[in-house]
């Protein structure tokens, strides 16, 4: 029997070949070198950043140990403003020894006899110092200026309303204006430094111009804003023709005298309303009690706030006259809508190396241009002593 097969023949199996076993080596080498190079860079990173925290911990330490200095501290601080370091040198030595970029920092005066303009924060520690001695720079308005005389319009009449009939001609209700005219007036001090204080690099010597300075402004200007005549100087409160009194009963202060002074303010200053007195007519003041016998007088519960009288603040003026015969030892109102001060420029200083030379003196000019005057009379009223 004879049986017949039919022989099929098997498909080729795949089998990898020689190029592909080159390729995966190669993608192999390749992981393993791109493992290699980040384990390097982290290293490095790593190496790095620990080397930046303690260049940083050495600065840090370097630094505590130079404030820890006796006086490094006041030598930072006074070094760190190029403005405030430039003034300094110049105040000291002139413009012969500043460098180009502190001279840059400098502004110079505009007027004919020259002269730096004062650095912001030089100048602002004076305005503060001013406001603390002058006390009218407390209450008043200041108002930046850029010429003179100051125009400052004002309303001098107002719109008058009626009830009228259906066929009645209506009256004229049309306001009228006017204006007030502020001279700008200029105030000049000087203050003498000796060489030797100049030349010692460890003395604050523009801590003590200006305190000197401050000082001199202050007392100029605090006699002036109360009563300057406006010849050459501000027109003063109480010495303008259009300032209000009310007259005293007796030759005395009274309570009575203060409580019809308080009211005779419109309610609308009464509200912002402020006393103003000195020292003497204070002492006054304090030993006056109603008829239950309470004191007028009330002292702030809260630091740093001024005591009050009838509710309103009372603010010690030294240029007020004391209590006496056709005196006015009081005023009351609301001095930011009253009295308006105006300040055409900063303050300038000039160094004079000369004048003094003889004496080993340096000579500091200071000079700036401010006015004042009543604005608004019926906001402010003064109690006037009989004759």
């Amino acid at each position: 029997m004879r049986h017949e097969y039919e022989v099929r023949s098997a498909e080729p199996t795949e089998t990898r070949s020689e190029d592909d076993g080159e390729e995966l080596d190669s993608a192999v080498q390749a992981v393993e070198e791109l493992k290699s190079s980040v384990s390097s860079f982290q290293q490095k990173a790593d190496e790095r950043i620990e080397k930046g925290f303690k260049e940083i911990g050495d600065r840090v330490t370097d630094l505590e140990a130079k404030l820890n200095r006796p006086g490094a501290t006041e030598a930072r601080k006074d070094g760190d403003d190029l403005e405030q370091r430039a003034f300094g040198k110049y105040l000291r030595f002139g413009t012969e020894r500043m460098q180009a970029e502190e001279l840059r920092s400098l502004t110079a005066g505009t007027d004919s006899e020259g002269g730096y303009t004062v650095p912001e924060t030089f100048l602002n520690e004076i305005v503060k110092e001013l406001t603390e001695i002058s006390p009218m720079r407390q209450l008043a308005r200041v108002t930046p200026v850029g010429g003179t005389p100051v125009l400052l319009p004002r309303r001098t009449g107002t719109p008058t309303g009626a009830w009228e009939g259906e066929t009645t001609a209506a009256g004229e209700t049309s306001s009228a204006y006017g204006q007030w005219s502020i001279d700008v007036h200029e105030a000049r001090v000087y203050s003498d430094i000796s060489n030797r204080l100049l030349e010692d690099s460890a003395f604050s010597m523009e801590s003590e111009i200006r305190t000197d300075l401050a000082e001199a402004f202050a007392e100029l200007e605090a006699g002036a804003f109360v009563s300057g005549d406006g010849t050459g100087k501000p027109q003063g409160l109480i010495t303008d023709t259009d300032f209000v009194t009310a007259t005293a009963s007796g030759s005395a202060l009274t309570a009575d005298d203060l409580i019809d002074l308080h009211y005779s303010v419109k309610a609308r200053y009464r509200m912002a309303g402020s006393w103003i007195m000195n020292s003497s007519s204070i002492a006054a003041v304090r030993k006056l009690k109603s008829s239950n016998g309470d004191y007028l007088w009330q002292d702030s519960l809260a630091a740093g706030q001024p005591p009050t009288l009838l509710g309103r603040p009372v603010v010690e003026f030294p240029d007020l006259a004391d209590v006496g015969s056709a005196t006015i030892p009081v005023v009351f109102g609301d001095f930011a809508r009253g009295y308006r001060i105006v300040q055409r420029m900063a303050m300038t200083v000039m160094p004079d190396r000369f004048t003094q030379a003889a004496s080993s003196i340096v000579r500091f000019h200071a000079r700036q241009r401010v006015g004042g005057k009543l604005v608004l009379p019926e906001a402010l009223v003064g109690l006037e002593m009989p004759a």
